[in-house]
């Protein structure tokens, strides 16, 4: 028989301080006070993820690649394309 595990609130703690980390390094958690959330616009992670992704989109560089290589690589797209 097997044993249920539940989660404490220690294992919820640390899965909230991880959490908050990886958004924190992305750029996205808002670490400020209240005051200063409140005054930028109350943006969410959403917001905040979103226009850190155009930001990204908009500066990203298609590296160099061979030409052959490219051709392949854009029929295998669309051959696999929904």
């Amino acid at each position: 028989m097997s044993r249920i595990k539940y989660l404490t609130h220690n294992d919820l703690e640390q899965i909230h301080q991880a959490s908050m980390e990886i958004l924190a390094e992305m750029g996205v958690a808002f670490r400020d006070s209240w005051e200063h959330w409140n005054k930028d616009g109350r943006k969410s992670y959403v917001q905040k993820a979103g226009a850190l992704l155009k930001k990204r989109l908009a500066a990203y560089e298609m590296p160099d690649m061979d030409p052959s290589v490219k051709k392949d690589l854009q029929k295998y797209v669309a051959a696999h394309k929904r």
